[in-house]
């Protein structure tokens, strides 16, 4: 776990967040009424038994909360195909980057969940767990990063492209990812028109492909390339140390 300039990352408002930190959002967990529809509302709002019952589009209403929810989407595809097995260097940075974010999420009181194309160790299905504000989310975030094994169960493109509709909504989703699949950008721009926030946090050699507009990037492979050739340099000479003291 780093500080977010160490790879890279703005330390004021890396999320997007407002000024503040904080960004009021829908709690669907608690349902306030019915309005008619207004331009630019999304379409997962609709309730169409009431639209029907009604003869004009509906849509339900939520209390709101000052509470940011964050879901780290963590993608562990690091090669295109699987054949080719996995890079443990672009791994690395994808755990190091989302555990760092998870830090940053949970010191600010976020409400913090997690997902993941990549399974648990003693899991056959992708990784999965709800926003949540308890004192033991951080701990059990980053416990659950530890375990993950490096072959993936479809790509991140894929799984979001299934699961996104039961995140909250108005969450802030943080995909972090080596590698960007062509229908990427489109289930961004989907999700995007429902209401979530979202934020590409890219940790590959190579230039990021292009993003929806509205969709935050943060580009940081350079900056670990810069923290893993100061590591090296730190081994090597922890190991001259060590030879010297052996010598003598």
């Amino acid at each position: 776990i780093v500080s977010l300039p160490e790879i890279g990352m703005p330390s004021a408002r890396p999320l997007g967040e407002t000024r503040g930190g904080i960004r009021i959002f829908e709690d669907i967990s608690r349902p306030m009424g019915l309005r008619d529809y207004q331009m630019g509302d999304p379409l997962k709002t609709v309730d169409w038994k009431a639209t029907a019952r009604m003869q004009e589009i509906q849509v339900r209403t939520y209390e709101p909360s000052s509470s940011m929810a964050v879901i780290l989407a963590v993608a562990v595809d690091t090669m295109e195909h699987t054949w080719e097995g996995y890079s443990a260097i672009h791994l690395e940075r994808i755990i190091t980057a989302a555990a760092s974010l998870a830090v940053y999420a949970s010191e600010r009181q976020y409400s913090l969940g997690l997902f993941s194309n990549g399974t648990p160790v003693l899991a056959d299905r992708p990784m999965k767990i709800a926003p949540s504000q308890s004192p033991d989310q951080l701990t059990i975030i980053l416990e659950a990063l530890a375990s993950i094994r490096p072959l993936p169960m479809g790509s991140i493109a894929g799984q979001l492209g299934n699961q996104w509709r039961s995140f909250p909504l108005g969450a802030t989703i943080v995909i972090v990812l080596s590698l960007v699949a062509d229908e990427l950008p489109q289930i961004l721009d989907n999700m995007r028109a429902h209401g979530y926030k979202l934020v590409v946090v890219y940790v590959g050699d190579k230039p990021c492909p292009p993003m929806p507009e509205a969709v935050l990037l943060h580009e940081i492979g350079d900056a670990f390339e810069g923290l893993e050739f100061a590591d090296q340099r730190h081994a090597r000479r922890f190991a001259a140390m060590n030879s010297e003291e052996e010598s003598r």
